[in-house]
Formats: structure tokens, sequence, C-alpha cells
């Protein structure tokens, strides 16, 4: 059976009204930018949760709005790999800048997999999957699109779910900028969050029990705030909340061991799989350990500072 492309407005509106109910969608594009000065836009594809769409962004006739005002809904996370290219075509067509949007590019070289890493390579590494990129110098503005051309398409949208899905995080907040309270119950439909690792203290504290769900637990993990706040704990009694703590260096040289001990058996062996993998974001001869501590205290990173002795 022939696959077949989206080429009316009247489809693209319909397929839009769909994807917007959905958290997130992922995108990608096929242009020509070799004999133009901006690129030509020939196919876009988007995958929801639930399904995927090629759109003949050529046909006769059609209207790109419905898609162009998906790319910016607030509501709706926009998932790219290395999107550069992309928003500069929805900006050059549209005068739009998709948003919110999650490049899986930068989110892979956050977790550790290397700066600038292919997608076809992000992807085998993270679902095991080898990609056919047999059409990836193809002539996008010839038609009619052929079925190979379609299926390949498609391939780049339909693997990138899985890739969003396991990156990790399904919401990051800016704790700068945006309010982690407000967004923390917007993405939980108001319900509140189970479990919260607080490691700032101080104001935070209330902050946290108003974000807790019902019979959630707040354990405290370290103060790089104040260890002191002013505290309305009748939010404790109402929601049944769970605030403990837990820290190491008050522990016995026991149970330190033993601690020791668990991780060697049930985390190493992740880590060795390859099952988790830690954040690194630079590494510094034991020379440079002034380097490292002066980045450390900006605050400019994202993961873990490594001294190699």
């Amino acid at each position: 059976m022939q696959m077949q492309a989206i080429t009316t407005t009247e489809e693209l509106a319909a397929v839009c009204a769909r994807m917007v109910r959905h958290p997130y969608v992922t995108v990608d594009t096929e242009f020509l930018r070799e004999t133009t000065y901006y690129p030509l836009l020939c196919v876009a594809q988007m995958a929801s949760p639930q399904e995927a769409m090629v759109i003949d962004t050529l046909a006769t006739g059609i209207d790109l709005g419905p898609f162009f005002e998906l790319l910016i809904d607030e509501n709706v996370v926009k998932v790219f790999h290395a999107a550069r290219q992309d928003i500069e075509i929805v900006w050059n067509m549209a005068k739009k800048i998709p948003h919110p949007i999650f490049d899986s590019q930068v989110a892979a070289m956050v977790l550790g997999y290397g700066d600038s890493i292919s997608y076809d390579a992000l992807v085998q590494r993270i679902t095991g999957d080898t990609l056919d990129k047999s059409h990836r110098f193809t002539d996008w503005t010839r038609r009619p699109l052929s079925d190979a051309q379609m299926s390949y398409a498609l391939s780049d949208v339909t693997h990138l779910r899985d890739v969003y899905r396991k990156l990790g995080a399904d919401l990051a907040i800016n704790y700068k900028t945006e309010d982690f309270v407000a967004i923390a119950k917007k993405a939980t439909d108001g319900k509140g969050v189970d479990l919260i690792l607080d490691m700032v203290g101080g104001d935070y504290i209330e902050r946290n029990f108003e974000a807790a769900a019902v019979e959630g637990r707040i354990v405290q993990i370290a103060f790089q705030g104040s260890p002191k706040a002013t505290v309305d704990f009748r939010r404790i009694m109402l929601k049944r909340l769970h605030h403990t703590g837990s820290t190491l260096r008050s522990r016995s040289t026991a149970d330190k061991a033993a601690i020791a001990r668990a991780v060697e058996d049930k985390v190493l062996p992740l880590l060795a799989d390859g099952r988790v993998k830690p954040v690194l974001y630079k590494t510094f001869p034991l020379k440079d350990a002034a380097a490292a501590h002066a980045l450390m205290e900006s605050s400019a990173h994202i993961g873990k500072i490594v001294l190699a002795v």
C-alpha cells in the first residue's frame, strides 16, 4: 500500500489539532539549500506519542499556518535534534521561533554522549537501532515522494520519540526564571509531586510543602541555602507529608562501609552496562585544580567537574 503525505491545508489543520493535545511532538524537516540563498523547505514530518505524519510542504495551495502555530504552542514541547537549521527555516518562512523546544543533541551533550553527536549515532547508542540513511542526500524537491523517502522521513521523528523518552527528565524547570511550584503543579494536573530531594533549604522548604502531593515525601540532603526557615506546618498535617533527611558525615564507619558495599552491588552494574550515565561537564588535570574550583564557583556548569589524578 502506497504511503500518503499531507497535501492540503484541511488535512494539515486536522493533524495539528490532534497533535496539540499531546505534551510533546517530535519534528524534523527536509530541505534544499545548495542552490538557494535561504533553505527551501521541501518536507516536514511530525510525530506525537500516537501517530506520525509527513507534510508535503511543496504541495500546490497548501497553507502551512497550522503547522507554524503548533510550533509556537506554549503547551506542547517541540522535540528536535540539532534544531538550528529547522528554527532558521521556520523564522525565514513565518517569522516565528518554535518554543518551547527540547534539542536531543544538546541534551545528549549534557548527559555525556559527546559534543554534537549525530542523530543516527544517538539513536544507535540509546535504542540499539541502526537507521537507514541511504536517502540522506536524496532530491526532496522531486514529486511524487517515493515510499522509501516517506519511510526515511518518518523514521527520523519516530525514533526521536524513543530518544526523547529515554534521555531522562520529562520536564526541566529553570528555577532562576520560572516558578517551580506553579510549573510542577501544572505538569501534574494540580496534584503536586510525590518525591522532592532538596539540597537548598531556607525558603525552599515551605515551597516544597506547597509543591508536594498529598502524602508526598520531602528528603533533605543538604543546605546550600539556610538550614533555618519560617514554615507553616499546617501543610504537613493537611497533606499528610513526610519530611525527613539524610547525611553521611555523622554516620558510623560501619554504616558508611555498608552503604559503599550497597553502591558497589546495586549501582556500579548500572554504570557498567550504560543504564545509568553520570552527567560530566568537564575534566581537568590535577594541576589545574584551581581552574576547576573557579568553574564550580561560577555555577556556569551543568553536571560533574572531574579532576583526573
